[in-house]
């Protein structure tokens, strides 16, 4: 199938992207798609492989381990007061202590899959680092 030039009016064959009389781009005039149309939403299970590869090293970089570790201290030193600073024979104080007790958990399995993860994703650090860092995370973990 031929179609015709929008600028000289040649024949240009289906399997040709330019105009063989003028070099014009086939299709140059075509009206553009609407941006309904353009920007249509990708379910989640088709991005692409360089996309969801960038996600995992924004989430894992150097800023988010420093703003990860600093959360996890903090957690860790409210979770300290929680516990040692309440009457362990009051009924209200013992079920602070107990949310204090899961808050210290949480804060210890969150520093230390963070520990992993960025040892594992993040290609920035030198190999010694991360390998330090999976380490530290598996201590962390036991």
């Amino acid at each position: 199938m031929v179609s015709k030039c929008e600028k000289c009016g040649a024949d240009i064959p289906d399997t040709a992207t330019f105009c063989p009389s003028c070099g014009a781009p086939k299709g140059m005039n075509q009206p553009q798609p609407q941006p309904a149309q353009q920007y249509q939403s990708k379910p989640m299970g088709n991005m692409s492989q360089g996309s969801m590869e960038d996600l995992a090293k924004t989430l894992f970089s150097r800023k988010m381990l420093i703003l990860g570790l600093f959360i996890g201290v903090l957690l860790l030193v409210i979770s300290s007061f929680m516990i040692n600073f309440t009457e362990p024979n009051v009924w209200d104080d013992m079920h602070m202590q107990h949310f204090g007790t899961v808050l210290r958990s949480i804060s210890y399995y969150g520093m230390g899959l963070l520990l992993i993860c960025v040892g594992l994703i993040n290609d920035t650090f030198n190999k010694f680092y991360r390998l330090g860092m999976i380490i530290a995370g598996g201590f962390i973990l036991a």
